[in-house]
């Protein structure tokens, strides 16, 4: 449980970070940076596991799952502040039970109606700056990158279960490159005259651009995995949701930054039920089949 924990506290600090990166640099060169740390960290495994046939299916997930959703996820940073980021994340898990449930040819009308009201909670939770219009971007943004996400994330489970020989860490590789395809593009189409100008090689910048994808794009998720197979699913369902909760806090009290405190809340909780009723619906759907629960 420790390693959880740990990679919990890195991933909730990283929202405020990742606020602040976007006054001094572009949102696909942060999401860019985590994908080629990723390749590095994962390329003396890229050649002893997926066949060549398979090497394209992993890289067009990691396109999805790492790529598009890198680039959404950044920029709603240049629109909301770091805490909204990890309450609008929250709804995540949702989407990724909408298109289970189209993939395996059932009616997704309980998990449609979970994510409408989690729209619709954090709507709430942004109260009046969502008529703001760089307010409205971001939280389109947001729900874009749980979107695709999600989407990567039920194919890219669909993909190993179907080739149960290949692990995670030979697929990961592929899954980054394809990733670093659409940042790459969204990088070179960025007017220069959109640049951030305040970049200036200063020793923080330069820290929090490797803070970023070092330790919450590398060492967290290694810890993390080695925290997941020692628990059961009730405790990493809590703690999968730790970061964005922490998120919202270490951007209140650390980064200060605001909000109406009562509507963010009352949001969370919202979004917390809804996270937690959705993964009732999995594991009933898993007992029915006389399959483990989902952890």
């Amino acid at each position: 449980m420790i390693y959880l924990l740990i990679a919990a506290l890195i991933w909730g600090s990283s929202f405020g970070l990742n606020h602040m990166a976007m006054y001094f640099v572009t949102p696909p060169l942060v999401g860019l940076l985590s994908c080629v740390i990723g390749m590095a960290m994962f390329l003396p495994f890229a050649f002893y596991g997926p066949a060549r046939k398979l090497r394209l299916s992993f890289a067009g997930i990691g396109l999805l799952q790492l790529g598009l959703m890198n680039y959404f996820y950044q920029s709603s940073f240049a629109h909301l502040e770091g805490h909204l980021v990890a309450l609008l994340s929250l709804s995540a898990p949702l989407y990724v039970g909408i298109f289970a449930d189209l993939f395996e040819r059932r009616r997704p009308w309980q998990r449609l109606l979970f994510a409408a009201i989690s729209i619709a909670a954090c709507a709430y939770a942004l109260g009046a700056s969502i008529k703001g219009r760089y307010t409205v971007r971001g939280f389109v943004e947001c729900q874009a990158a749980n979107l695709v996400h999600g989407l990567g994330v039920v194919l890219y489970g669909r993909l190993m279960r179907a080739h149960k020989d290949i692990p995670d860490r030979a697929a990961f590789f592929w899954m980054w490159l394809g990733g670093t395809a659409p940042l790459l593009l969204a990088l070179f189409m960025t007017p220069w005259s959109n640049l951030p100008e305040t970049f200036s090689w200063a020793p923080h910048q330069i820290a929090i651009l490797l803070y970023l994808p070092i330790f919450c794009g590398g060492i967290a998720n290694y810890i993390w995995n080695k925290g997941v197979v020692a628990v059961s699913s009730g405790v990493l369902l809590a703690f999968t949701n730790l970061p964005l909760v922490l998120g919202l806090f270490f951007g209140r009290l650390l980064y200060g930054e605001g909000g109406n405190w009562f509507r963010q809340i009352v949001a969370l909780v919202v979004l917390l039920a809804l996270v937690w009723l959705d993964k009732k619906v999995s594991d009933s759907r898993a007992k029915e089949k006389g399959l483990p629960a989902k952890s």
